[in-house]
């Protein structure tokens, strides 16, 4: 009863003293040190797949979000949340009976987690504890009338991933019997069971999988381990052990790495396990069991990554639920080596919550199924991908806009041989409406269903050929001037712009009569003539000179922080060139100079 009491006494007063000072994006915030420009996320947010961004701007003025504060989604309907990789702490039950939230990811520079943080969070079943050296803590309840209660009390997770070193008061009250899979990253050196059991009652009867990480010196006993069917171990040379019950030496199978068979069937408790299968140590596995791991080599900003060569220093993302946006770096940093990420896994993305996927220039290939999220709404593929595969982004259903950046390098889709063929096409059951192609594709890619709605499209100047699409519902087309020729367009009969880039007249394979008498052509200046005595573009009633439309606002550029030169009609440079330029920053910054 005097908890209750004082929950509810908490709640009674949470809104006189938990008032927000401004509220961004439903994401409430009180300003810390106003000096600083620094802030909390604070009590009441709203939403339910919400991202907590490092950064604010409120007035004109960027905060920076120190961490989540006390109550911040106490009772919400909160479903997915990410945190941002900067942010140091979490309040006091700051999600405190959050009963949709099913999935948490804590980023390596949060080091402390208050009391209760997710008490009561009854359908939280993964908890990921991103990869760092620097440990984390949780704080035990003030409540003198329990004795623990720490961050995770109640809570029935079934899959958990330690990758950093915890303190005892972190785990110790969840409801540990519920755990069927623990991994305990490489940067683990010291774990024991007391981080996850409290007493001799206390049990880990559901673990079926245990994966321990290269860096710990002692393998604790896991006490009630007779349910464990598999155990990975991450290094190729045994640890040492504290030992297991006589049922996991029977029941359980050893995955130890290629070549290192023989050194645990000698080495003191490792040799007690009655099978013994050597498995791919750089290789992704099958959830449902197989002889390889499902499990990340690491996590870095709640993604998942795994290592396809470590003396190369290459990976890929790998199956993650996140919301959100997400932005995929050309490179990666983990436990002081850089990584180059070399693409997007077979199903990285598949039925998380993301709502907007950026993909930095690096990667080279989006495997199957890699994005196919049903609340994605924009994608940015860059010049360096130049492989996607089947069903990619399929049944994105809530896609608006694809931007595939300006390139030199073909986007192929070695997919189906039949060109109209939709049962394996990248956007299959899409409809984006905006799309800025900034370079060639295979034909197989737009020839698609996936396109049929669009209502914007842009041509950028890096493309040269082009294949009919229905485009019935296209309202805007603006094209740039590499094309050699434009393919008809009967079907197009909602036009009601077309932007030009080219001073002279390219080849066009006609428009249907309505986008003749209802549509605006916009040709660059001083060329409106020759496109009146054209006889495919002369038929249009109206014919308006303007500037280019991709010399300033449509140009994509790769990374931000980069600085693109191009020509008045749009066409990229260097700074060598004489005349007009026009200079583009990646925070979207124009220049525009005389040489």
């Amino acid at each position: 009863m005097k908890r209750f009491l004082s929950s509810l006494v908490v709640v009674l007063f949470t809104g006189a003293f938990y008032a927000a000072d401004f509220n961004v994006d439903g994401i409430s915030y009180n300003i810390v040190t106003l000096s600083e420009l620094t802030c909390e996320v604070t009590f009441h947010c709203s939403g339910t797949n919400l991202v907590l961004p490092n950064t604010v701007t409120y007035k004109g003025r960027e905060f920076t979000v120190l961490g989540i504060g006390d109550y911040a989604f106490n009772t919400s309907d909160i479903e997915t949340v990410v945190i941002g990789d900067r942010l140091q702490y979490i309040g006091r039950e700051a999600f405190h009976s959050c009963l949709k939230l099913k999935s948490v990811t804590i980023p390596a520079s949060v080091t402390k987690i208050g009391e209760e943080a997710f008490y009561g969070c009854d359908e939280l079943k993964e908890l990921i504890l991103e990869d760092t050296s620097v440990p984390l803590s949780g704080k035990l309840s003030d409540i003198t009338s329990i004795t623990r209660v720490t961050p995770f009390w109640c809570d029935k997770i079934n899959k958990l991933y330690i990758g950093r070193p915890i303190s005892s008061n972190l785990m110790v009250d969840a409801y540990n019997w519920s755990i069927q899979q623990l991994t305990i990253g490489d940067l683990v050196t010291e774990f024991s069971d007391k981080y996850l059991l409290e007493n001799e009652y206390s049990t880990l009867g559901s673990l079926r999988t245990l994966t321990i990480g290269a860096g710990l010196h002692l393998v604790p006993y896991f006490h009630e381990g007779d349910n464990i069917r598999s155990i990975y171990v991450r290094t190729k040379k045994p640890q040492m052990s504290a030992g297991f019950n006589e049922g996991t030496f029977v029941m359980a199978t050893l995955y130890v790495p290629k070549g290192t068979k023989a050194l645990y069937e000698q080495a003191d408790v490792w040799k007690n396990f009655w099978e013994i299968q050597e498995y791919d140590f750089e290789g992704i596995g099958d959830e449902e069991g197989g002889n390889e791991p499902y499990v990340p080599d690491f996590y870095a900003n709640a993604v998942q990554y795994r290592v396809l060569d470590w003396d190369a220093r290459t990976c890929e993302v790998m199956k993650a639920q996140i919301a959100g946006e997400v932005r995929i770096p050309g490179q990666v940093n983990y436990n002081g080596l850089t990584f180059d990420v070399l693409g997007i896994g077979e199903e990285a993305f598949r039925s998380s919550a993301i709502t907007s996927l950026v993909i930095e220039n690096g990667p080279t290939y989006i495997g199957s199924h890699g994005a196919a999220a049903s609340n994605l709404k924009n994608i940015v593929i860059p010049p360096s991908v130049t492989t996607i595969s089947d069903w990619c982004f399929a049944v994105c259903t809530g896609l608006q806009t694809v931007t595939i950046q300006d390139g030199t390098e073909l986007l192929d889709w070695p997919g189906s041989e039949d060109m109209f063929s939709n049962d394996s096409h990248p956007f299959r059951s899409t409809t984006p409406t905006v799309l800025y192609l900034g370079r060639n594709c295979n034909p197989k890619i737009l020839t698609g269903t996936g396109f049929s709605s669009l209502e914007e499209l842009t041509i950028g100047n890096a493309v040269t050929t082009w294949v009919t699409m229905t485009l019935g519902s296209l309202l805007k087309l603006t094209i740039g001037e590499g094309l050699g020729s434009i393919p008809q367009l009967p079907y197009a009969t909602k036009l009601k712009e077309i932007h030009l880039t080219s001073i002279v007249p390219q080849p066009a394979g006609g428009f249907a009569d309505k986008a003749y008498t209802d549509a605006t052509l916009y040709v660059p200046f001083g060329s409106k003539l020759a496109y009146q005595n054209d006889p495919v573009w002369g038929k249009f009633w109206n014919i308006v000179e303007s500037d280019s439309p991709l010399a300033i606002e449509s140009i994509k550029d790769v990374n931000p922080g980069t600085t693109s030169v191009y020509t008045p009609s749009g066409i990229k440079t260097d700074n060598s060139s004489k005349g007009i330029q026009i200079l583009r920053q990646g925070n979207r910054t124009i220049k525009i100079i005389r040489k």
